[in-house]
């Protein structure tokens, strides 16, 4: 929902009024989380983090107990496995399913939602998550994806491929990975796209200084 120059302005400085929330989207490690406890800290809003919300529930607690790993996300990845294992769908679906319930959860007006990389998966949450305030979008550069990759194949974390993983016949698992990483980024952040109503290149994010500089930025998209 694209609010108004104005309206977001009184949004952020009338702490007793608010009527809107922010919603951070983006890929996994782009920024949302650090520009989303900036901006709750300088301005005094909610903040909910739903990758810490699910890694501390008891659903996802439950689902990967007898899993081995120093934390949740270790042992997160180990209950994952392989995206070519067999299980690997089944599993998928299994903690998409806890996503779903704490996007399906209504959240105070006045907060600042930093998504999962994965909320896009859920089309219905997510029509009712953007009415509810500015939707803003941190893009990643194609250099970014490179290094998202290479990070990803030496220490890899769970990730949620909604079926775009599929192996060409006779091609290894290793070659699979490398040419499917690529289309699940431009799938997801074309989903990114629809949903935004505020984007910012990567150039620009990385480099804002601190939350008044990052609001002069969104401030420019809008009217």
């Amino acid at each position: 929902m694209k609010i108004k120059k104005s309206e977001l302005q009184e949004e952020l400085n009338n702490s007793k009024n608010r009527k809107h929330n922010i919603i951070f989207l983006g890929m996994s490690g782009c920024g949302k989380t650090y520009w989303s406890k900036k901006l709750a800290k300088k301005f005094d809003l909610g903040h909910v983090e739903f990758d810490e919300l699910i890694g501390n529930s008891r659903e996802l607690a439950n689902l990967i107990k007898n899993y081995p790993g120093k934390d949740s996300a270790e042992k997160l990845g180990n209950y994952f496995g392989k995206p070519w294992n067999k299980d690997y769908k089944s599993k998928e679906n299994h903690f998409l399913s806890i996503e779903k319930k704490f996007l399906s959860k209504k959240y105070p007006l006045g907060t600042i939602s930093d998504l999962t990389g994965s909320a896009i998966y859920h089309p219905e949450q997510m029509k009712r998550i953007v009415k509810t305030g500015l939707v803003i979008y941190l893009e990643t550069s194609k250099e970014a994806q490179k290094e998202m990759f290479r990070i990803f194949i030496s220490d890899p974390k769970p990730i949620c491929w909604n079926g775009l993983f599929r192996k060409k016949r006779k091609e290894s698992n290793e070659k699979a990975l490398e040419r499917c990483y690529p289309m699940l980024l431009k799938y997801r952040a074309n989903l990114y796209d629809k949903y935004a109503d505020v984007k910012i290149p990567f150039s620009i994010h990385k480099n804002t200084k601190n939350p008044e500089e990052f609001i002069e930025v969104v401030c420019k998209q809008l009217t």
